[in-house]
């Protein structure tokens, strides 16, 4: 169904389902494209004061004949402040940032955590049933700080890759990655051929890990200077290094561009436009700006 809605190339950004989907920060799908979890916003007087007595929510909605489901709250969010969700290219985990409290602590963390929930061997789904019955939130220790960590990333050989202003960056945030042997994730790297003394964040790449997509802003600007920008990682011999960033020109405007996405597919670019969701391909995005060998 999802591959039907997509099938046109388009050549301008258009609003993601006739504008029929929203979210206030991130998006992202099953690998059968038909369910989404997003990001919602609620007034809650409970929520911590630095969120502004908001309540962020991770959501989901379903495809069905054609047409996308009402948000329902995802079931291992609502406590806390939830937020960017990712899932992982074969729909087994989901990251997020979150502010829900650390391991053997009652208060909630502030600058927000990377944390990851997995789905249950038992819950692939049957015929006409959705992607559900997930596990217990689980929080990630190398990829915390004391600083704040968030948008998480991660590719087919389980890479992660986030943002954060933890120290030891180029500025005020940085991309990082971590690496996973086993059970086992290898200290923080920085992209430092990426990263600047400004803000680089939001990061999104396919399962190849060929080309990240991210947010770059300069530091204390106003969200209309958002802008979203490409690397690209080249290996030549058995060094790989990543690409001098270059900016979406076809789709940046004075609006602010967050929250890049793909689709199962690769076919499709996603991204929120001030407070639009749109959608544009991404061949056609990127077209004039891979490297030449």
């Amino acid at each position: 169904m999802l591959t039907l809605l997509l099938a046109l190339a388009l050549e301008s950004p258009q609003p993601f389902a006739d504008g029929k989907v929203e979210t206030v920060n991130g998006i992202t799908f099953t690998p059968d494209g038909n369910t989404i979890f997003n990001a919602f916003m609620r007034r809650d007087p409970k929520s911590p004061d630095s969120f502004g007595n908001i309540r962020m929510e991770i959501c989901t909605q379903d495809l069905k004949d054609g047409r996308w489901s009402r948000p329902r709250i995802a079931e291992f969010s609502g406590k806390h402040n939830d937020y960017e969700p990712f899932l992982s290219a074969d729909g087994k985990r989901l990251f997020f940032m979150s502010s829900r409290p650390r391991p053997n602590t009652t208060q909630d963390w502030i600058p927000q955590d990377i944390w990851v929930v997995e789905r249950e061997a038992a819950a692939a789904p049957q015929q006409g049933e959705g992607w559900g019955k997930w596990g217990t939130p689980r929080f990630i220790p190398e990829a915390s700080s004391d600083g704040y960590d968030g948008y998480p990333c991660e590719t087919a050989d389980r890479t992660l890759f986030f943002a954060s202003d933890r120290a030891g960056g180029h500025g005020a945030t940085d991309l990082w990655c971590i690496t996973k042997t086993g059970d086992t994730y290898s200290a923080p790297i920085n992209l430092s051929d990426i990263n600047t003394p400004e803000i680089e964040t939001d990061p999104v790449l396919p399962p190849d890990g060929s080309f990240i997509i991210f947010q770059s802003v300069p530091k204390d600007a106003p969200f209309s200077a958002c802008e979203l920008a490409v690397s690209f990682r080249i290996t030549e011999n058995n060094t790989t290094r990543w690409t001098k960033p270059a900016l979406l020109t076809r789709i940046n405007t004075n609006d602010g561009e967050i929250s890049p996405a793909l689709t199962p597919d690769g076919k499709s670019l996603l991204y929120l436009s001030g407070p639009k969701l749109m959608q544009a391909d991404l061949a056609w995005v990127l077209e004039g700006l891979r490297p030449q060998h």
